[in-house]
């Protein structure tokens, strides 16, 4: 009994090149594209991405022919077009990253909030980034499942970041998480990048995108 299950779970030739072939297109979407597509579904949204990928794949491979031309225009279009529509219903929130400024910068962007533009350099990064964490705090981000991005009490919340996106290194800054539950046992982080958009990352690959900061800026 035991050798005709693992029978089971052995694909075909054709199978195995279909499973590829849409394996690696998940692979190239973000995690929320992946937790939309799967809400699409009716699967199970919660994991790491690596597991979101092998739950869309397998319910790819277990469908029948017909069902399947439908599951891959939604694989390839849907999710694309519902993080589409998401965007523009949502107001892209652009970032600063003091440390980055010059002080004529720091001084001009200090004054349009108010805010005393004098001392240092070191002084004008610190009053300019309590204000743009003070921003932030104050804006609600969530994820595609409608949960709540948490502000406060991370190490890695306001830690500026580097994630190549179309070949081009682009700069982005921790605002949020989502902490382990039951059901998901791993930390989601949201990053922002300076234009405004946004991605969710797993830790492997924000503590990979926190040394490309560190590689591109020293």
């Amino acid at each position: 009994e035991e050798e005709e299950e693992e029978e089971e779970l052995i694909l075909s030739e054709e199978d195995a090149q279909a499973r590829e072939q849409v394996v690696q297109h998940l692979e190239g979407l973000k995690v929320a594209d992946l937790r939309t597509l799967l809400k699409d579904m009716g699967l199970l949204t919660r994991g790491r991405k690596q597991e979101l990928v092998d739950r869309v794949a397998a319910e790819y491979v277990a469908s029948p022919a017909d069902k399947r031309e439908e599951l891959l225009a939604v694989i390839a279009g849907g999710s694309n077009e519902g993080d589409a529509s998401n965007t523009e219903s949502m107001e892209a929130k652009p970032i600063l990253i003091p440390r980055l400024l010059k002080v004529v910068e720091l001084k001009a962007l200090l004054a349009e909030r108010g805010l005393e533009a004098k001392g240092l350099k070191a002084d004008l990064v610190e009053a300019l980034q309590a204000a743009v964490i003070a921003e932030e705090q104050a804006f609600e981000d969530r994820s595609a499942e409608g949960e709540v991005f948490k502000k406060d009490d991370h190490d890695w919340l306001w830690r500026p970041v580097t994630k190549e996106l179309g070949g081009v290194a682009c700069d982005a800054v921790v605002v949020g998480f989502l902490p382990p539950t039951a059901e998901d046992p791993y930390e989601l982080f949201r990053i922002r990048f300076l234009d405004g958009e946004v991605e969710d990352l797993e830790l492997e690959e924000l503590k990979a995108c926190a040394e490309a900061f560190e590689e591109l800026h020293a």
